[in-house]
Protein backbone atom coordinates (compact mmCIF):
# COMPACT_ATOMS: atom_id res chain seq x y z
CA UNK A 1 0.00 0.00 0.00
CA UNK A 2 1.41 3.38 -0.91
CA UNK A 3 0.92 6.09 1.71
CA UNK A 4 2.04 9.70 1.46
CA UNK A 5 1.23 12.87 3.39
CA UNK A 6 2.49 16.37 2.56
CA UNK A 7 5.24 14.92 0.36
CA UNK A 8 6.94 13.06 3.23
CA UNK A 9 8.03 9.51 2.69
CA UNK A 10 7.35 8.10 6.14
CA UNK A 11 4.29 10.06 7.26
CA UNK A 12 3.26 7.15 9.47
CA UNK A 13 6.64 6.66 11.21
CA UNK A 14 6.12 6.22 14.92
CA UNK A 15 7.57 8.77 17.39
CA UNK A 16 11.22 8.22 18.21
CA UNK A 17 11.97 6.22 15.06
CA UNK A 18 14.21 7.62 12.30
CA UNK A 19 12.67 8.89 9.07
CA UNK A 20 13.99 7.58 5.74
CA UNK A 21 16.43 10.16 4.36
CA UNK A 22 15.54 12.24 1.33
CA UNK A 23 18.42 13.06 -1.03
CA UNK A 24 18.74 16.10 -3.27
CA UNK A 25 19.74 15.79 -6.92
CA UNK A 26 21.68 18.26 -9.02
CA UNK A 27 18.48 20.14 -9.94
CA UNK A 28 17.62 20.58 -6.22
CA UNK A 29 14.50 18.43 -6.59
CA UNK A 30 13.55 15.97 -3.83
CA UNK A 31 14.79 12.45 -4.47
CA UNK A 32 14.08 9.11 -2.90
CA UNK A 33 16.66 6.77 -1.35
CA UNK A 34 15.47 3.15 -1.25
CA UNK A 35 17.71 0.59 0.45
CA UNK A 36 16.16 -2.91 0.46
CA UNK A 37 17.81 -5.96 2.00
CA UNK A 38 20.93 -6.60 4.00
CA UNK A 39 24.43 -7.40 2.85
CA UNK A 40 23.80 -5.90 -0.59
CA UNK A 41 25.01 -2.65 -2.04
CA UNK A 42 22.40 0.10 -1.53
CA UNK A 43 20.16 0.81 -4.50
CA UNK A 44 19.73 4.55 -4.86
CA UNK A 45 17.17 5.91 -7.27
CA UNK A 46 16.84 9.63 -7.84
CA UNK A 47 13.38 10.60 -8.98
CA UNK A 48 11.16 13.61 -8.87
CA UNK A 49 9.18 12.93 -5.72
CA UNK A 50 6.03 14.75 -6.72
CA UNK A 51 5.77 12.75 -9.96
CA UNK A 52 7.14 9.30 -9.23
CA UNK A 53 6.86 8.71 -5.47
CA UNK A 54 3.67 6.58 -5.56
CA UNK A 55 5.06 4.34 -8.29
CA UNK A 56 8.38 3.90 -6.50
CA UNK A 57 6.79 3.01 -3.20
CA UNK A 58 4.44 0.63 -4.97
CA UNK A 59 7.38 -1.09 -6.69
CA UNK A 60 9.21 -1.38 -3.38
CA UNK A 61 6.18 -2.94 -1.73
CA UNK A 62 5.65 -5.39 -4.59
CA UNK A 63 9.34 -6.31 -4.52
CA UNK A 64 9.26 -6.96 -0.81
CA UNK A 65 5.99 -8.87 -0.98
CA UNK A 66 7.30 -11.12 -3.73
CA UNK A 67 10.40 -12.03 -1.71
CA UNK A 68 8.97 -12.07 1.82
CA UNK A 69 5.84 -14.05 0.93
CA UNK A 70 7.56 -16.45 -1.46
CA UNK A 71 9.54 -18.15 1.31
CA UNK A 72 8.35 -20.57 3.92
CA UNK A 73 7.99 -18.64 7.18
CA UNK A 74 9.39 -19.97 10.42
CA UNK A 75 7.08 -20.77 13.31
CA UNK A 76 8.46 -17.72 15.12
CA UNK A 77 7.46 -15.44 12.21
CA UNK A 78 4.02 -17.01 11.95
CA UNK A 79 3.56 -16.56 15.69
CA UNK A 80 4.53 -12.87 15.55
CA UNK A 81 2.16 -12.18 12.63
CA UNK A 82 -0.66 -14.04 14.39
CA UNK A 83 -0.14 -12.14 17.64
CA UNK A 84 -0.23 -8.79 15.84
CA UNK A 85 -3.33 -9.75 13.84
CA UNK A 86 -5.13 -11.10 16.91
CA UNK A 87 -4.48 -7.85 18.75
CA UNK A 88 -5.86 -5.75 15.87
CA UNK A 89 -8.91 -8.01 15.65
CA UNK A 90 -9.72 -7.58 19.34
CA UNK A 91 -9.22 -3.84 19.08
CA UNK A 92 -11.49 -3.69 16.04
CA UNK A 93 -14.33 -5.30 17.99
CA UNK A 94 -14.27 -2.30 20.35
CA UNK A 95 -14.90 0.18 17.54
CA UNK A 96 -18.54 1.36 17.84
CA UNK A 97 -18.94 1.52 14.05
CA UNK A 98 -17.32 -1.83 13.22
CA UNK A 99 -20.61 -3.59 12.31
CA UNK A 100 -21.59 -0.86 9.86
CA UNK A 101 -18.11 -0.68 8.33
CA UNK A 102 -17.96 -4.48 8.01
CA UNK A 103 -21.33 -4.55 6.26
CA UNK A 104 -20.10 -1.87 3.83
CA UNK A 105 -16.81 -3.71 3.16
CA UNK A 106 -14.84 -0.86 4.77
CA UNK A 107 -13.10 -2.80 7.53
CA UNK A 108 -9.79 -1.40 6.26
CA UNK A 109 -10.72 1.97 7.80
CA UNK A 110 -10.69 0.34 11.24
CA UNK A 111 -7.53 -1.74 10.74
CA UNK A 112 -5.60 1.15 9.18
CA UNK A 113 -6.46 3.40 12.13
CA UNK A 114 -5.43 0.80 14.69
CA UNK A 115 -2.06 0.12 13.03
CA UNK A 116 -1.14 3.59 11.85
CA UNK A 117 -2.73 6.01 14.29
CA UNK A 118 -3.24 4.28 17.62
CA UNK A 119 -0.86 2.63 20.06
CA UNK A 120 -3.19 -0.11 21.30
CA UNK A 121 -1.23 -2.84 19.48
CA UNK A 122 2.21 -1.22 19.53
CA UNK A 123 3.84 -4.10 21.40
CA UNK A 124 2.99 -7.00 19.03
CA UNK A 125 3.32 -4.80 15.92
CA UNK A 126 6.78 -3.61 16.99
CA UNK A 127 7.84 -7.15 17.85
CA UNK A 128 6.74 -8.34 14.39
CA UNK A 129 8.54 -5.46 12.65
CA UNK A 130 11.80 -5.93 14.57
CA UNK A 131 11.77 -9.67 13.90
CA UNK A 132 11.50 -8.96 10.16
CA UNK A 133 14.37 -6.51 10.42
CA UNK A 134 16.42 -9.20 12.15
CA UNK A 135 15.69 -11.83 9.50
CA UNK A 136 15.49 -9.85 6.24
CA UNK A 137 17.52 -6.72 6.96
CA UNK A 138 17.03 -3.29 8.45
CA UNK A 139 13.95 -1.51 7.14
CA UNK A 140 12.28 -4.66 5.81
CA UNK A 141 9.96 -4.83 8.81
CA UNK A 142 8.48 -1.41 8.10
CA UNK A 143 7.96 -2.29 4.43
CA UNK A 144 6.20 -5.50 5.44
CA UNK A 145 4.02 -3.82 8.09
CA UNK A 146 2.92 -0.90 5.89
CA UNK A 147 2.68 -3.01 2.73
CA UNK A 148 1.63 -6.69 2.57
CA UNK A 149 0.61 -6.98 6.22
CA UNK A 150 -1.59 -3.89 6.22
CA UNK A 151 -3.12 -4.73 2.84
CA UNK A 152 -4.14 -8.24 3.97
CA UNK A 153 -5.24 -7.17 7.44
CA UNK A 154 -8.95 -6.47 6.66
CA UNK A 155 -9.32 -10.02 5.31
CA UNK A 156 -7.46 -11.62 8.24
CA UNK A 157 -9.34 -9.57 10.85
CA UNK A 158 -12.65 -10.21 9.07
CA UNK A 159 -12.10 -13.96 9.30
CA UNK A 160 -11.43 -13.67 13.04
CA UNK A 161 -14.35 -11.45 14.00
CA UNK A 162 -16.84 -12.12 11.20
CA UNK A 163 -19.08 -14.52 13.10
CA UNK A 164 -19.09 -12.24 16.15
CA UNK A 165 -20.08 -9.22 14.02
CA UNK A 166 -22.84 -11.11 12.24
CA UNK A 167 -24.16 -12.39 15.58
CA UNK A 168 -24.22 -8.85 16.93
CA UNK A 169 -26.09 -7.63 13.88
CA UNK A 170 -28.58 -10.47 14.01
CA UNK A 171 -29.20 -9.79 17.70
CA UNK A 172 -29.89 -6.09 17.12
CA UNK A 173 -33.55 -5.27 17.87
CA UNK A 174 -34.42 -4.17 14.33
CA UNK A 175 -33.21 -7.44 12.75
CA UNK A 176 -33.86 -9.98 15.51
CA UNK A 177 -37.57 -9.15 15.47
CA UNK A 178 -37.70 -10.46 11.89
CA UNK A 179 -36.54 -13.90 13.07
CA UNK A 180 -38.96 -14.05 15.97
CA UNK A 181 -41.45 -16.30 14.20
CA UNK A 182 -41.19 -19.99 13.43
CA UNK A 183 -40.58 -21.60 10.05
CA UNK A 184 -43.19 -19.93 7.82
CA UNK A 185 -44.11 -22.88 5.62
CA UNK A 186 -43.12 -23.92 2.10
CA UNK A 187 -44.68 -21.10 0.07
CA UNK A 188 -43.94 -17.98 2.09
CA UNK A 189 -41.54 -16.24 -0.28
CA UNK A 190 -40.73 -18.74 -3.01
CA UNK A 191 -39.10 -22.10 -3.52
CA UNK A 192 -35.41 -22.65 -4.27
CA UNK A 193 -33.25 -25.68 -4.94
CA UNK A 194 -29.93 -26.26 -3.21
CA UNK A 195 -27.72 -29.30 -3.78
CA UNK A 196 -30.68 -31.61 -4.28
CA UNK A 197 -32.81 -30.15 -1.47
CA UNK A 198 -35.89 -27.95 -1.76
CA UNK A 199 -35.53 -24.71 0.21
CA UNK A 200 -37.68 -21.76 1.28
CA UNK A 201 -36.33 -18.21 1.25
CA UNK A 202 -37.90 -15.66 3.60
CA UNK A 203 -37.29 -11.94 3.12
CA UNK A 204 -38.12 -10.26 6.43
CA UNK A 205 -38.23 -6.73 7.73
CA UNK A 206 -35.14 -4.52 7.75
CA UNK A 207 -33.62 -6.48 4.84
CA UNK A 208 -33.30 -9.67 6.90
CA UNK A 209 -32.94 -12.96 5.01
CA UNK A 210 -33.47 -16.57 6.09
CA UNK A 211 -33.27 -19.84 4.15
CA UNK A 212 -34.92 -23.01 5.51
CA UNK A 213 -34.98 -26.62 4.38
CA UNK A 214 -38.39 -27.70 3.06
CA UNK A 215 -37.55 -31.10 1.55
CA UNK A 216 -33.95 -32.04 2.52
CA UNK A 217 -32.19 -34.60 0.34
CA UNK A 218 -31.69 -38.03 1.96
CA UNK A 219 -28.04 -37.45 2.90
CA UNK A 220 -29.01 -34.32 4.85
CA UNK A 221 -31.93 -36.07 6.51
CA UNK A 222 -29.46 -38.68 7.77
CA UNK A 223 -27.62 -35.93 9.72
CA UNK A 224 -30.81 -34.79 11.44
CA UNK A 225 -31.95 -32.06 9.03
CA UNK A 226 -35.76 -31.84 8.86
CA UNK A 227 -38.37 -29.61 7.27
CA UNK A 228 -37.99 -26.17 8.84
CA UNK A 229 -34.28 -26.55 9.70
CA UNK A 230 -32.55 -23.19 9.30
CA UNK A 231 -29.57 -23.21 6.91
CA UNK A 232 -28.85 -19.48 6.66
CA UNK A 233 -29.82 -16.28 8.43
CA UNK A 234 -28.50 -12.83 7.69
CA UNK A 235 -29.27 -9.53 6.05
CA UNK A 236 -28.79 -7.65 2.79
CA UNK A 237 -26.88 -4.37 2.46
CA UNK A 238 -26.36 -2.57 -0.86
CA UNK A 239 -27.02 -5.76 -2.82
CA UNK A 240 -24.66 -7.90 -0.71
CA UNK A 241 -25.81 -10.65 1.64
CA UNK A 242 -24.03 -11.20 4.97
CA UNK A 243 -24.84 -13.81 7.56
CA UNK A 244 -24.30 -17.19 9.15
CA UNK A 245 -24.71 -20.58 7.52
CA UNK A 246 -24.61 -23.92 9.32
CA UNK A 247 -22.82 -27.23 8.89
CA UNK A 248 -24.74 -30.31 10.03
CA UNK A 249 -22.73 -33.08 11.68
CA UNK A 250 -24.31 -36.22 13.11
CA UNK A 251 -24.68 -36.02 16.87
CA UNK A 252 -23.88 -32.27 16.97
CA UNK A 253 -25.95 -29.08 17.05
CA UNK A 254 -25.75 -26.92 13.87
CA UNK A 255 -22.22 -25.50 13.56
CA UNK A 256 -22.11 -21.84 12.39
CA UNK A 257 -19.71 -20.17 9.98
CA UNK A 258 -19.71 -16.79 8.26
CA UNK A 259 -20.72 -16.38 4.61
CA UNK A 260 -21.50 -13.54 2.25
CA UNK A 261 -22.67 -13.22 -1.34
CA UNK A 262 -25.45 -11.83 -3.48
CA UNK A 263 -28.61 -12.43 -5.47
CA UNK A 264 -27.99 -12.30 -9.22
CA UNK A 265 -29.58 -13.07 -12.57
CA UNK A 266 -28.12 -16.33 -13.87
CA UNK A 267 -27.44 -17.37 -17.47
CA UNK A 268 -30.61 -19.46 -17.60
CA UNK A 269 -32.86 -16.44 -17.29
CA UNK A 270 -33.64 -17.05 -13.63
CA UNK A 271 -32.33 -15.99 -10.23
CA UNK A 272 -29.62 -17.44 -8.04
CA UNK A 273 -28.15 -16.73 -4.63
CA UNK A 274 -24.46 -17.50 -4.13
CA UNK A 275 -23.01 -17.41 -0.60
CA UNK A 276 -19.35 -18.15 0.16
CA UNK A 277 -17.06 -18.44 3.17
CA UNK A 278 -14.42 -20.66 4.81
CA UNK A 279 -16.28 -23.52 6.48
CA UNK A 280 -15.40 -25.81 9.40
CA UNK A 281 -12.94 -28.40 8.16
CA UNK A 282 -11.53 -30.14 11.26
CA UNK A 283 -13.19 -30.86 14.58
CA UNK A 284 -12.55 -31.96 18.10
CA UNK A 285 -15.88 -33.55 18.89
CA UNK A 286 -18.45 -30.96 17.76
CA UNK A 287 -16.08 -27.98 18.02
CA UNK A 288 -14.40 -26.77 14.81
CA UNK A 289 -10.65 -26.19 15.14
CA UNK A 290 -9.91 -25.21 11.55
CA UNK A 291 -11.77 -23.36 8.79
CA UNK A 292 -10.95 -23.67 5.09
CA UNK A 293 -12.56 -23.78 1.65
CA UNK A 294 -14.55 -27.01 1.55
CA UNK A 295 -17.66 -28.34 -0.20
CA UNK A 296 -19.66 -26.29 2.31
CA UNK A 297 -17.92 -23.05 1.33
CA UNK A 298 -20.03 -22.45 -1.78
CA UNK A 299 -23.78 -22.38 -1.21
CA UNK A 300 -25.78 -21.90 -4.42
CA UNK A 301 -29.55 -21.54 -4.43
CA UNK A 302 -31.55 -21.61 -7.69
CA UNK A 303 -35.00 -20.05 -7.85
CA UNK A 304 -37.74 -22.40 -9.07
CA UNK A 305 -40.15 -20.50 -11.30
CA UNK A 306 -43.79 -21.18 -10.38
Amino acid sequence: MCRRSSGRLNAWTRPGEPQTRTLTNVENKPSLNIDIGSGLAPHVMGVEMSKYLPACLGMATVFFASTAFAIERSELEKSSIKAATDCVAQAALKNPDVITLHRKNRLNEVTDWIVLRSNVCDKPLTAMRLLHDQIYGKGSGRLFLQGPFLADLPRAVGERIGIELVNRALQSPEISRSFGRAYPGPYDRGQWSHDGSLMTLVEGENDSRAIYYHFPRPAMADTGVREGTLLFQGYETDGRWFGIAYVFKSGCPPIPYRVEGNLYSNNRGGWSVHLRGPAPAEYIGCDPINYSWTDNSDLIFEYLNP
